[in-house]
């Protein structure tokens, strides 16, 4: 599972057009970041994806960790992507690869890259005319490769998600499960309960609870569409755990709808 997932960064960094979109399957969807549209192999989409984000720039993946659970692997990364117009952003994300069996190996059915799109743009504006030179460039590709629909659905990121609310529902929720606080209001009414670890049957809160050996220490959080992913440690020190939760909620309500920690 992790070669197939280290195949994905390997590829982008020598700029292999075909090997990386050789790693997904026929029916892949890519969502990057979450919260803007869908890139789909079916319709062509995906290959537009590559063509506007990835074939143009110098990108490197800085990998932290890495958590299997069932068909999953997420990763804890930090993207250092160097522009042709010489403007350079490091952004903290949080990936998700979902795997699949196909003939003698594995391919990708979904990958969602959770980052802050409002985040990012100010880091490449402020850098000056290269920062101007890289959203120009980027406009021009976009329109090119995803038409004038694609550039407008993909602006969704700045303004459609759960952004700062998330990140204040994630502390509510590593709260609750340390048993300091009650969090029923943050849920959608058929919230099944906690994946823990993910991929597996829901449990309650309490059961969550029962299986924590130290209490749960919230880190980093990432808001992006409407998904929140936060980085945790159980324990302290050199004794300490490390994991990752995701949060996902209901457009409509803004409610949690699912929620799975991964270690």
């Amino acid at each position: 599972m992790l070669q197939t997932v280290e195949a994905s960064p390997a590829a982008v960094a020598r700029h292999d057009r075909a090997a990386w979109l050789g790693l997904f399957s026929a029916a892949a969807t890519v969502e990057d970041p979450v919260g803007t549209p869908s890139n789909r192999v079916v319709d062509g989409t995906l290959e537009g994806f590559y063509d506007t984000f990835i074939a143009p720039n110098d990108i490197r993946f800085h990998v932290a960790a890495d958590y299997i659970c069932g068909n999953t692997v997420a990763r804890d990364v930090r993207i250092e992507t160097r522009m042709a117009s010489g403007a350079k952003i490091v952004v903290p994300a949080h990936l998700l690869y979902e795997l699949q069996a196909d003939g003698d190996g594995l391919k990708i059915r979904y990958l969602a890259a959770h980052w802050e799109l409002r985040k990012m743009v100010p880091l490449v504006i402020f850098q000056g005319w290269r920062g101007l030179r890289t959203m120009f460039d980027l406009s021009v590709r976009m329109l090119k490769y995803r038409g004038i629909s694609g550039a407008v659905g993909y602006s969704q990121g700045f303004y459609r998600g759960i952004f700062q609310q998330g990140k204040l529902d994630a502390a509510q929720f590593v709260l609750a499960c340390n048993g300091n606080d009650s969090i029923s209001a943050l849920f959608h009414t058929d919230f099944p309960g906690v994946e823990f670890p993910s991929g597996t049957s829901p449990i309650g809160i309490e059961q969550v609870r029962e299986k924590l050996s130290f209490p749960m220490c919230l880190h980093a959080t990432i808001a992006s569409g409407f998904h929140v992913t936060f980085k945790y440690t159980l324990g302290v020190a050199e004794l300490s755990q490390a994991g990752l939760g995701l949060l996902e909620y209901d457009p409509e309500t803004r409610k949690i709808r699912r929620a799975r920690l991964f270690l």
